[in-house]
């Protein structure tokens, strides 16, 4: 079994660029507090972290998870992980009994770009102690486009908006924008959008207080794995960069939490202790079970608390130490294999040159403090 989770950890530490409960140092406002939520994800390691602690949260509402099937597990085996994670929160979150949860498709066209096989074995069975014997909650099915397309309309009517979180690819949005389209509605779906944050993608570095292109660190590239002279793309972007060149051509207004902010807050062994220490529910003990499978089979080398840092900049942003509103972004569809899945500022004329279509978004570059992501985590949990 050892030898398992040492398998498991070297295939996962690159993607996942993934601790009591003292109230003074967590007391963290929400800005739009009590909003509703939209959660999509790839059921990553990672993302079972940021689920939880989204799904614990008081200062949101989720109203349904969508899977997408281009990321990391299987779409069905996704969306059953998911729904098993719903019975580690209905303890105290009874309105989570039976959440929606919906799985989508696999385009053709992404199907050059997919994670390897192995690896998605791997993270759709992974085994972090407890997890086989929880019981599913959720009910689920397939049709991921559809209900984000239905939900997003239907608050429009209303007058209401979502916060649509997504922690993979963006392949469900951009089939709910195309059934948008199609139905001649895209204009009503858009006004039941308040914001897509990305979870994904990497930018370059800040030269004279501004993002640049110089020197963007991607994750595609997997030593004995993955081989890739790709240096500069990130995972949830890379298997299907058109999806995201999907929501910039129609104009989708949204918020990137890149690599950049992510190495902020390393898993680490002294974190892990933390987290064991002081969990209480039954929520902070499972993340525990699983900080601890992944950072010892990593020997706690080169982890980071990636989706959940995610999660944790979307509900305090103003734990954002540093950030950049309306920069004008593109992303890399061409087929050329060292640079598919880039996303670029457009400076210098750099998205014209590749012949691809901009857009502004805001960019969450750096958090004010690792412990306070630490100590909101586990406050959050328990």
């Amino acid at each position: 079994m050892k030898k398992r989770f040492k398998m498991i950890g070297m295939l996962l530490v690159i993607f996942f660029i993934a601790s009591g409960c003292n109230k003074n140092t967590t007391s963290l406002p929400l800005v739009d507090s009590k909003k509703e939520v939209i959660i999509d994800t790839d059921m990553g390691f990672d993302d079972w972290m940021a689920v939880l602690f989204l799904l614990r949260s008081d200062d949101i509402i989720v109203k349904g998870i969508t899977i997408n099937c281009t990321g990391l597990t299987y779409c069905s085996q996704g969306a059953l992980n998911a729904s098993k994670l719903l019975s580690l929160v209905v303890d105290n979150k009874p309105q989570y009994n039976n959440m929606p949860i919906y799985y989508g498709a696999t385009p053709t066209d992404t199907l050059n770009y997919g994670y390897p096989k192995i690896l998605r074995d791997e993270v759709s069975a992974f085994n972090v102690p407890g997890f086989k014997d929880l019981k599913a909650n959720g009910l689920y099915k397939d049709g991921a486009g559809e209900f984000i397309y239905n939900m997003l309309t239907q608050a429009s009517k209303e007058k209401k908006q979502f916060h649509f979180i997504s922690l993979g690819t963006s392949t469900n949005f951009a089939q709910a924008i195309n059934i948008a389209k199609e139905n001649n509605k895209l204009d009503l779906f858009k006004g039941g959008l308040a914001m897509y944050y990305k979870g994904g993608g990497v930018f370059g570095e800040i030269i004279d207080g501004k993002v640049t292109n110089n020197n963007i660190k991607g994750n595609i590239n997997i030593p004995n794995l993955h081989p890739s002279t790709n240096t500069q793309a990130e995972w949830n972007i890379y298997p299907d960069a058109i999806a995201h060149e999907v929501l910039i051509q129609n104009k989708i207004p949204q918020t990137f939490i890149p690599l950049n902010l992510t190495k902020d807050v390393p898993m680490t062994e002294e974190s892990w202790k933390y987290l064991d220490k002081n969990a209480k529910s039954l929520s902070a003990k499972f993340v525990a079970a699983a900080v601890y499978t992944m950072g010892t089979a990593q020997n706690w080398e080169g982890l980071e608390y990636w989706d959940p840092a995610v999660a944790f900049a979307i509900l305090y942003p103003e734990e954002v130490k540093k950030s950049f509103k309306d920069i004008s972004i593109c992303v890399d569809t061409t087929n050329d294999i060292k640079f598919h899945g880039t996303t670029y500022i457009d400076i210098d004329y750099t998205c014209k040159k590749i012949d691809e279509k901009t857009y502004h978004a805001n960019i969450y570059y750096k958090l004010n403090s690792s412990k306070i992501f630490y100590d909101t985590l586990l406050d959050v949990l328990n």
